[in-house]
């Protein structure tokens, strides 16, 4: 989902992609809610291993591919979502100023068999 507005994805399936299960760049009032997400792969093998490091690879990457989408990203709404087996981490999201009244942009989520080839994280919030 790119430069996407006004989106509501509730109750969905994705399922067997390499290697982002779902991305959400440059959009403002996005809801993705008690969706699954699951079965997200590395890419094939590549030559060097190092090539891993530099290749993004989540089940639901909020904001996080490219750094020009983060000023654009507004009023996102990750909620009761679950991913499982996803390559490196479950959910890379950005995170919210610790100043602010709202809770409920990133909550109830769950994160299962998260692996990769360094290890899985759950969530990376940035």
């Amino acid at each position: 989902m790119k430069k996407s507005v006004g989106v509501y994805f509730s109750g969905n399936i994705v399922y067997k992609f390499k290697p982002i299960g779902m991305s959400i760049e440059s959009s403002n009032n996005i809801t993705f809610d008690k969706n699954v997400v699951g079965h997200i792969h590395e890419r094939a093998s590549k030559a060097n291993p190092e090539e891993y490091l530099v290749d993004t690879r989540c089940g639901i990457c909020m904001c996080s591919i490219g750094f020009e989408a983060m000023d654009k990203c507004r009023d996102l709404h990750i909620t009761d979502n679950i991913v499982a087996g996803a390559a490196m981490s479950a959910y890379t999201v950005i995170g919210s100023d610790c100043t602010t009244a709202e809770t409920d942009l990133f909550r109830g989520n769950i994160a299962h068999s998260v692996y990769g080839s360094t290890g899985g994280i759950g969530a990376l919030i940035y």
